[in-house]
């Protein structure tokens, strides 16, 4: 473990170095969880952030060629990975990190939810929203009221890989695609509520609190953050690491 640690934490040197602004960022550098999804046999998805926050693959989830290596592939009728709560994932400042391809896959699809209230919210999650789209969003209140992100547009589902990021810093919900911010941010103030009535684990390609809301398609390097990262982090991670083989074994994206 102390090896694949390291190996995320050379990642994350050579971005900052990239970026000018860098030196303003968190001594924090290091996610808080980090799924690269590249085993190829069994069910366990390692998380290699240190923290030990595995998860499982279930209903259906299965192994499958990565934008990096390896991925995992859901088929929208249940397939998940599940990754019990963790002190480490319910930080108030978030980012969530992914690398996501698929064609149309409809309204309200997870690629990453927090917990859940119901058929009503996660703490935080990625997802297709209303539209078909993406959108993030953070919830409050125990997941009874929540702040979306601007929409990306569904275009993003043309059967390619792409890296998508939901951020909240305390202040402004922000997405973004490729290496570029989709809008200017939603504003809120409000604490992310966690410790939510139907689940507080965090699911990859499926929503816990009820049917219909899982993600056809394939999905690769998870990754969440206890802090926002900053524009300048994510628009030179991203132009890195669209810049690396399909064969290497992690992505560059902080």
């Amino acid at each position: 473990m102390r090896g694949a640690r390291a190996t995320v934490g050379l990642a994350v040197a050579i971005v900052l170095t990239a970026s000018a602004t860098a030196a303003t960022a968190s001594a924090d550098l290091l996610p808080s969880g980090a799924w690269n999804l590249n085993a190829s046999s069994g069910t366990l998805a390692r998380d290699l952030s240190g923290h030990h926050n595995d998860g499982t693959l279930e209903n259906g989830a299965k192994w499958t060629t990565g934008r990096f290596q390896g991925g995992a592939s859901f088929d929208g009728v249940g397939a998940q990975i599940r990754v019990p709560d963790a002190a480490a994932l319910d930080a108030q400042n978030v980012t969530v990190s992914a690398w996501v391809n698929a064609t149309a896959p409809g309204p309200f699809k997870y690629i990453v939810a927090k917990g859940a209230n119901g058929c009503t919210a996660s703490s935080y999650g990625l997802y297709t929203g209303a539209n078909g789209g993406l959108q993030f969003y953070a919830s409050t209140a125990l997941g009874s009221s929540w702040t979306l992100s601007p929409e990306a547009t569904g275009s993003l589902w043309n059967g390619q890989w792409h890296n998508i990021i939901g951020s909240f810093d305390g202040s402004t919900v922000r997405l973004f695609v490729d290496g570029q911010q989709v809008g200017t941010g939603t504003p809120d103030s409000s604490p992310i509520g966690y410790g939510l009535v139907t689940s507080n684990d965090l699911l990859i390609g499926n929503y816990a609190g009820c049917s219909g809301l899982d993600f056809p398609g394939k999905i690769d390097e998870v990754k969440v953050f206890d802090r926002a990262l900053s524009g300048n982090e994510i628009k030179w991670g991203y132009a890195i690491s669209r810049l690396l083989p399909s064969w290497t074994p992690f992505d560059l994206i902080l």
